[in-house]
């Protein structure tokens, strides 16, 4: 039997999710049980799992008891929506931009790629069976926070120079100066839920003194849920999303979730501090004096010079060409670009939004995938892009191995104890004159 993300590889041996056990020894039933209702159970209680005797049947923990105290910011404070969906959160449109559709695909195939690792998937089915968040072991945790954060930090990946922080342990750990995590368990239940959505309320308004809007996410690996909070110089409101299932079944036909397009999506928006960000990954340890600082000295170029040269009667060039000239350049370059002026920093951020793996920029997914990646299990964990790298076109293949060249393996910034690293295969193919070739630059 056979379902998308695995096979169950033999009738006379437990089920197996690609060479990991999907039951954990504190759920198996013992031999008696038939594979029937081994698998009636496994599918929700689908076909004969109502048959299955109670002492057979997998014993996943019951929510944790809320106290109501727990309750007092949700049930206090004003709420403007609680199943609320992100495009309203936003204030954007339901359809997403193609830069927007890129971000998704890549979250999707990197969810999918964890998903049949060996180092991920152990640690992930035990995230089911934590009572509650003060029980989760540091490498669940990690696991936890790294898949929420991922489509936070600049997406610069696949260079030995872009060097990610490790992730320390916090109950609320802030990813932007907006935007907060707080890993949780049973989301699926109401009052988790809610408790979740008050405890990052609280957070909120403790971090943040200034009016403006704020964002918390509550994450579970298999749900996740939106807060955002509104402040201004009177009154305080919040509203949220349900809980959204962010990882996909073992059983999908589609690596797609509503949880993941909303981190995505929520990744994708605009981080003013996304050019400062950048520069703390690709090493550029500058003094501040040599950085672009905010207000006054953000009009001034590194050189102390406005954009426009003094004695001169030119008008400065349009923002677009700037950008165009970024959009030439590797990542590290746009930095050292950044430090020109303004105009040139704000042309490189732009660029910085789409994802860069080894240097080439994602910039589509194609409206119809390439006939190997067509396969049904292999297209939950792979994907191709179109991409372009100092202006030359190339197609980007991420979660798989080309077999006529050259293929790239990017580990994921995480670590995780006694295991190791989860990486990402990647390929890149080229045209050159007219003829398929696969090469590095």
């Amino acid at each position: 039997m056979c379902s998308a993300f695995g096979t169950l590889v033999s009738l006379n041996t437990n089920p197996e999710w690609f060479g990991v056990k999907a039951f954990r020894s504190m759920r198996q039933p013992n031999a008696i049980t038939t594979h029937r209702q081994v698998l009636g159970e496994m599918l929700d209680g689908l076909e004969s799992a109502s048959q299955c005797p109670p002492e057979h049947k997998y014993k996943k923990p019951a929510p944790p008891i809320i106290d109501n105290s727990n309750l007092a910011s949700y049930q206090s404070l004003m709420c403007t929506g609680s199943y609320m969906v992100l495009s309203d959160l936003l204030a954007v449109s339901n359809i997403l931009s193609r830069n927007e559709h890129v971000r998704v695909s890549l979250l999707e195939v990197m969810i999918g790629r964890c998903m049949v690792s060996p180092v991920f998937s152990e640690e992930i089915c035990g995230l089911e069976f934590v009572f509650d968040h003060n029980r989760l072991t540091d490498d669940q945790w990690s696991i936890a926070c790294f898949l929420a954060s991922f489509a936070f930090v600049p997406q610069i990946f696949g260079d030995d120079l872009v060097c990610y922080p490790e992730l320390k342990r916090k109950e609320f750990t802030w990813i932007r100066e907006d935007t907060v995590i707080y890993i949780a368990t049973h989301l699926d239940d109401k009052r988790c839920l809610q408790a979740s959505v008050s405890r990052l309320v609280n957070a909120i308004t403790e971090q943040k003194d200034n009016p403006g809007d704020s964002f918390g996410i509550a994450f579970s690996v298999y749900h996740c849920a939106v807060v955002k909070v509104v402040k201004d110089s009177h009154t305080m409101s919040f509203s949220h999303t349900n809980a959204l299932q962010f990882l996909p079944s073992i059983y999908t036909d589609s690596p797609s979730t509503p949880g993941i397009t909303t981190l995505a999506r929520l990744g994708y928006r605009n981080d003013p501090a996304l050019f400062e960000h950048a520069m703390e990954l690709c090493g550029y340890n500058r003094p501040m004096s040599m950085r672009i600082q905010p207000e006054e000295s953000l009009r001034r170029g590194t050189n102390g010079g406005d954009d426009v040269p003094p004695n001169t009667i030119c008008s400065p060039l349009p923002l677009e060409l700037w950008k165009e000239i970024a959009l030439h350049l590797h990542p590290f370059n746009l930095i050292a670009f950044s430090l020109v002026s303004t105009l040139c920093r704000e042309a490189a951020s732009m660029v910085l939004r789409y994802p860069h793996l080894c240097g080439y920029r994602l910039v589509a997914v194609p409206k119809k995938k390439p006939e190997y990646l067509q396969d049904q299990h292999l297209s939950l964990h792979t994907t191709s892009f179109s991409a372009a790298r100092t202006g030359v076109p190339a197609t980007v293949l991420v979660g798989c191995q080309f077999e006529y060249g050259q293929s790239r393996y990017l580990d994921f910034p995480l670590s995780i104890t006694d295991l190791k690293p989860c990486s990402l295969p990647f390929s890149v193919i080229l045209y050159v004159d007219g003829k398929l070739k696969s090469c590095w630059v």
